[in-house]
């Protein structure tokens, strides 16, 4: 069996962590540059003016839901109705 040093196991310390440090700022400079290879521009995504209205609309059905789901988990047979959709950031 071989005997390590103090100094040898700092040395294999300090090795191994600069390794995995180079491996994660190669993988973070890969996904970077994945991000800027694949985005897709804003004026592609909004052709016209009556798809962005009908995905806020879906989206503000699923706020909808999503809220009455979680108002009636406690409460099963009570009945909602909805007065209005309001944004809050």
């Amino acid at each position: 069996m071989n005997d390590f040093t103090l100094l040898e196991g700092l040395q294999i310390t300090i090795t191994s962590l600069l390794i995995v440090i180079t491996v994660l700022i190669l993988i973070q400079s890969v996904l970077n540059l994945f991000r800027l290879v694949f985005r897709e521009k804003r004026s592609q995504l909004d052709d016209s003016g009556q798809s962005s209205k009908a995905n806020d609309e879906e989206e503000q059905m699923v706020a909808c839901l999503a809220s009455l789901i979680m108002i009636n988990q406690n409460q099963q047979n009570k009945n909602y109705k909805i007065h209005s959709v309001q944004r809050i950031n």
